[in-house]
């Protein structure tokens, strides 16, 4: 606690490359295989620095969202690592209007804070909150409509929603990112195991 309450007061007083340098010694540490021994440790050091580094306000340690992940799923720092991943989400801010990815095939940063938050909310089955995020990474309004229907259990409704809307992408009526296309077929995917459609959940898995 004592480390969670001093490290965002001394990060605050860092200039610009001091910052940096730690951010990145930081970062060499907690990839290291060696804190694995400290998976079943209660407190253990990254759970600490996760907390740590969420305290860090307005500037946090670069973090990459994959390894805040990596280290909150092993090391019990689920509400630390959620709450960093929603600072990277906010801080970055997706660009909705973007309906093309670019030409070098470089997922946006807030992109890949959002996929990995998402990953986090769904192994907690915080289910409200994974629909949450992903009525905010939708680009088009059929996916915000589709994800409300499941989100209330209206299965039959949002596997038609989805149908249509995948339709409409295969034939080329509207465009799409691949990572929205990847969301319409899991939508379908859970609307038909929630309607026991066991034929069709084969043919997919």
């Amino acid at each position: 606690q004592l480390f969670v309450n001093i490290f965002p007061a001394v990060w605050s007083l860092l200039s610009g490359q001091q910052r940096a340098d730690l951010d990145a010694e930081l970062v060499k540490m907690l990839s290291k295989p060696e804190i694995l021994i400290q998976r079943y440790m209660r407190p253990n050091v990254p759970e600490t620095i996760l907390e740590a580094a969420a305290h860090c306000q307005p500037s946090i340690p670069t973090l990459s969202p994959q390894l805040i992940k990596y280290l909150g799923q092993n090391f019990c720092g689920w509400y630390a690592s959620a709450t960093l991943l929603e600072q990277l989400c906010d801080t970055t801010g997706a660009d909705h209007e973007i309906l093309q990815e670019s030409n070098n095939n470089q997922m946006p940063s807030w992109e890949k804070a959002q996929i990995a938050l998402g990953s986090l909310l769904e192994r907690l089955g915080d289910e409200d909150m994974w629909y949450g995020l992903m009525r905010r990474r939708a680009v088009f309004p059929e996916t915000v409509l589709a994800l409300s229907y499941a989100q209330a259990g209206q299965w039959p409704t949002a596997q038609a929603s989805m149908e249509a809307t995948l339709q409409k992408a295969r034939n080329g009526v509207i465009g799409y990112l691949s990572s929205e296309y990847a969301l319409w077929e899991r939508n379908w995917y859970q609307s038909a195991k929630a309607l026991q459609q066991w034929d069709f959940v084969g043919e997919v898995a």
